[in-house]
């Protein structure tokens, strides 16, 4: 027996090497996705768009008219008879989008439709509503009028025109864009000049009307302002009649109980501000006596306050102290730490730091004494201030009378004098009205549409079709459970795939069979391979009739895969499931045991479905003696176990165990003790044993076989379960922690598949293709 080589774990290199899980569909998915639902791409792409093209052609052409209007940021201005001047205020887009919006406004519009061109328009029904000419609107209206509903009443003159109209902000410039739109190119031009120049007028009569308001303002403020200065002279006048205690200096504000105060003010302002910096000072003199640094950068912290480094003793103690310890650090240089010169410097710098300390401790006691005069001086000022101060009020109190009465005359004079100059510039700039609003650019007649683009309406309407179309067949795909295609199997039920048997479509084989014939005999051919109906050989025994068979080559195909992706040794005992019969799993069974036994080595196919046993048919065998009869003790394994012939001959290598006779309680014989044994010694005898089983959703069977084998695959055919059967049988098999290995796909169309499998896979090897057919209605047609 050849040795086997050892596994390859094809998908976690697959993984590693492409970076990519290999669970995520891969751009051909989404390809072979959209080439099975070619006809819902085509039939909603040609719906959306024949009926966009209609539209397109079906609207009536749009003529624009344009104009160009600029809008200053701010009306110019007289300012005192000398010059015109504009307030710049900054670039402000919400300022101009409004000015675009203001246009579309009712009373814009409402001069507009005085013109006579445009209200003779209207007025004869010449215009209709925009929205009357789109095929929406039109589609609309013919609803409502199949159903019976009331039309809306009819806009007035000023909606309908302002319906043709729309105006929009020139980026980074102060020009708006007015476009006025209609199928008659001429009113087109006539509506737009319209609007411009009732755009215009309206701001010549907001402005003309501002100034008039502004005027009225003022001469009313003025009258009032008038009128106030008048009684506050008057009084001032009664108050100077009544009071001698006012004298010209006082009217100065020279009063010698004012001076005396100001001076006291600012001399105790004087002596708070140097009381406060002593203080402070002393506070950071003091924090730095109370520190942990070293007496260096202790001096260095202290000289850096003001109090002593401008003082002149301790200044120049620092310095002595600096040059000495220079000194110092030169001579050990040159000298030992024994020498005299030496010694005699160090004594010398602790000399000069004692009268350092003592001189800061001098200059300190200096400023605490100086600050506790300060003190002193700064209450005693205070005192006198408060004097004085009620010295003050008392003596002037008339003063301060005068001076409130004579400053409320000077404030309704200013006012007064301000109101008149305003009333003189409004009035003057009146003759020089002139409005931030000016049309540079009139309309002209339109000589071309602008709608509708008809080569851009068809190419808007393709691509929306498109992408309706490939959205819908996604979702058709998403919404059809039905697994199909080896990727439904791996994607929607994550089981990874050993492989798929193909379901060739047959057309004429031989000479005398009719084209018509072809789908007929194909559904013959493929009618074997059901199982619960009486079956021909060849289906099971595809890979030992036909080995240059697609079929064949893809048993082949799935008992490498098998080899590669199982740990030699590790597991021998495979069973083959299915979700509900008629799914192949007794033909996929049999040829896997054919093609693992061409290849060298000794296989055991086991029949351990009780109810329905369907290798003994599928092989024309007699299911006398069999797996049940073992198991209940009327025979041994040898007198069991059989062998299928071809062309005369036993295939070497493979034995067979039929499920033997029907047995009352299948599920106790094959979850008995016997059952594990017989397990065990063919474990030891066989390099395979492929074990045929129940489908899952019907009886238990199954799931007590799978809790014996050492691995599952579940077959499936194609276009039959929908994925939530298929979970269900999963989750009975995980359920009693049966190893599931992966899933095989039968009975696949390879025309519904990806271009890749139907030109490759398969179908590339065309005699392949043509000798399956032969052989199989060779061997069938006239059985």
């Amino acid at each position: 027996m050849p040795e086997q080589k050892p596994p390859r774990q094809l998908p976690k290199a697959a993984k590693a090497s492409s970076g990519r899980n290999m669970n995520e569909p891969t751009m051909q998915y989404y390809l072979d996705l959209l080439r099975r639902r070619v006809w819902i791409v085509f039939t909603i792409f040609t719906v959306i768009f024949t009926l966009g093209t209609i539209k397109t052609f079906k609207s009536p052409e749009i003529f624009q008219a344009v104009a160009k209007i600029i809008v200053e940021r701010e009306i110019p201005r007289m300012i005192n008879f000398e010059g015109v001047r504009t307030d710049g205020q900054g670039w402000d887009p919400e300022f101009y989008q409004t000015k675009a919006d203001l246009i579309n406004s009712r009373a814009v519009m409402d001069i507009a439709v005085l013109d006579p061109a445009v209200s003779n328009m209207f007025e004869n029904a010449e215009v209709p509503d925009a929205g009357e000419l789109s095929f929406f609107g039109e589609v609309r209206r013919t609803i409502l009028s199949l159903l019976g509903g009331q039309p809306p009443p009819p806009p007035d003159a000023w909606q309908r025109l302002a319906s043709h109209i729309s105006c929009s902000h020139q980026e980074d410039s102060h020009f708006l864009v007015l476009k006025s739109e209609d199928v008659d190119p001429e009113r087109a031009a006539v509506m737009a000049e319209a609007v411009a120049k009732a755009y215009e007028k309206y701001h010549y009569e907001q402005q003309a009307q501002m100034h008039g308001d502004t005027f009225q303002f003022l001469e009313k403020e003025k009258d009032k302002a008038e009128q106030l200065l008048n009684d506050a002279e008057a009084n001032l006048q009664a108050f100077r009649k009544t009071t001698t205690a006012i004298s010209p200096a006082g009217e100065e504000g020279t009063q010698p109980v004012t001076v005396r105060l100001n001076e006291l003010n600012d001399q105790l302002t004087q002596v708070q501000l140097k009381r406060i910096d002593l203080e402070s000072q002393l506070k950071v003199i003091r924090g730095l006596f109370a520190g942990k640094e070293r007496s260096d950068e202790k001096a260095d912290k202290l000289f850096s306050v003001p109090v002593i480094k401008n003082d002149g003793p301790t200044a120049n103690l620092r310095a002595e102290i600096q040059a000495a310890e220079a000194e110092l650090l030169r001579l050990k240089g040159v000298y030992g730490a024994a020498h005299p010169l030496l010694k005699s410097t160090e004594q010398k710098i602790v000399v000069l730091r004692r009268d350092f300390k003592e001189s800061i401790n001098t200059r300190v006691q200096t400023v605490v004494n100086e600050l506790r005069a300060l003190r002193v001086k700064e209450t005693n000022l205070e005192k006198e201030y408060e004097q004085q101060k009620e010295s003050a009020l008392g003596l002037a109190q008339e003063s301060f009378q005068y001076a409130k009465l004579k400053a409320e005359v000077d404030r309704h004079r200013q006012l007064f004098d301000t109101l008149v100059e305003k009333m003189s510039q409004v009035d003057l700039s009146a003759g020089y009205l002139k409005v931030n609003v000016k049309v540079v650019d009139w309309p002209s007649v339109p000589t071309s549409p602008v709608r509708p683009n008809k080569k851009r309406g068809m190419m808007l309407f393709g691509m929306l079709g498109l992408i309706l179309g490939v959205g819908i067949a996604f979702i058709v795909e998403d919404l059809d459970d039905v697994i199909k295609t080896p990727e439904d199997l791996k994607f929607r039920l994550g089981l990874p795939v050993i492989g798929f048997i193909p379901m060739i479509d047959a057309g004429p084989i031989r000479e005398g069979i009719p084209e018509k014939d072809a789908k007929k005999e194909a559904a013959y051919r493929h009618e074997l391979e059901e199982e619960g109906r009486e079956q021909k050989p060849v289906a099971a025994r595809m890979s030992l009739t036909d080995p240059s068979s697609s079929i064949a080559e893809a048993y082949r195909h799935i008992r490498t895969n098998l080899f590669y992706s199982i740990p030699s040794g590790q597991k021998k005992v495979m069973g083959f499931v299915s979700a509900s019969p008629a799914e192949g799993k007794t033909t996929t069974a049999s040829n896997i045991a054919l093609t693992i036994a061409l290849s060298g080595r000794k296989v055991l196919l086991l029949d351990a479905d009780f109810h329905r046993p369907m290798v003994n048919r599928v092989h024309k065998l007699k299911n006398a003696v069999g797996l049940s009869s073992v198991l209940v003790g009327e025979a041994t394994i040898d007198e069991a176990i059989t062998h299928i012939e071809h062309e005369g001959k036993l295939v070497e290598g493979l034995d067979v165990i039929l499920a033997g006779p029907q047995s009352p309680n299948p599920a106790e014989l094959l979850g008995s003790v016997k059952m594990e044994e017989l397990l065990e010694e063919f474990r030891k005898e066989y390099d395979w044993i492929i074990i045929d089983t129940p489908p899952v959703l019907y009886v238990s069977d199954a799931c007590i076989v799978s809790t014996l084998c050492d691995a599952i695959v579940l077959v499936v055919k194609a276009g039959k379960n929908n994925r939530s059967m298929l979970n269900r049988a999963i989750d009975q098999l995980n359920n009693v922690n049966a190893d599931i290995l992966g899933g095989i796909l039968n009975m696949v169309k390879i025309s519904k598949l990806g271009r890749h499998y139907s030109s490759y896979y398969y179908h590339g090897y065309s005699s392949y293709s043509k000798d399956y057919q032969r052989s199989y209605y060779n061997e069938n047609r006239d059985e």
